[in-house]
């Protein structure tokens, strides 16, 4: 049992370790490099091996700077994590997107066939066309409710966020339609100044 509870806390931290270090842009910078310099070794073309991957991080982590749980960006220099709540890390619309995206490549894919990159193109156009419009949505809900401490997004309606503010002698959690400004109280919590 001790070992167990042990090796648990162990894997635990290699995989936090890993989420803060492997989003972090000093740490990108360097695998990037490290790798497009092995690609050279190899005869490839070293630059354009590192940096492709670096946009890929680079991208990756500023997706990831959108949604709720955010990134510690300057890890190992600073834990501090950034996120700006767009987007809840699981969002209904965005699996729809990657499903039908999914679709279309995966049969031809698997056919061993060439893949247009089209597909690719379009859910990433769609991607950033959703991401903008979450970001105007959050920012219109966060005008309706500025004494909000979070406003956290629905990972199904995408104009729906979810908040709390606290009052006199409680804490309030509601929801907001950030296309309308119309607010519905969840639950009041009795709180204590």
């Amino acid at each position: 049992s001790t070992k167990l509870s042990a090796r648990a806390r162990a894997f635990s931290g290699i995989c936090s370790l890993r989420l803060i270090r492997s989003h972090a842009l000093p740490v990108q910078t360097i695998f990037s490099a490290g790798i497009g310099f092995v690609a050279v070794l190899l005869g490839w073309r070293g630059l354009e091996v590192g940096l492709g991957l670096f946009a890929g991080f680079l991208g990756h982590s500023l997706l990831d700077l959108t949604n709720t749980y955010g990134v510690a960006l300057f890890a190992p220099f600073s834990r501090r994590r950034f996120c700006v709540e767009w987007i809840f890390f699981i969002d209904a619309v965005v699996l729809a997107g990657l499903a039908v995206a999914l679709a279309y490549i995966i049969p031809a894919w698997l056919r061993q066939a060439f893949v247009p990159g089209i597909f690719a193109g379009a859910f990433f156009g769609f991607l950033a066309a959703y991401v903008l419009l979450k970001g105007v949505l959050r920012h219109r809900a966060g005008t309706f409710f500025p004494g909000s401490k979070s406003l956290v997004p629905s990972a199904l309606i995408p104009w729906r966020f979810y908040g709390t503010q606290r009052r006199q002698h409680s804490i309030s959690f509601f929801r907001v339609n950030s296309l309308t400004g119309v607010r519905s109280n969840v639950a009041e919590v009795p709180g204590t100044r």
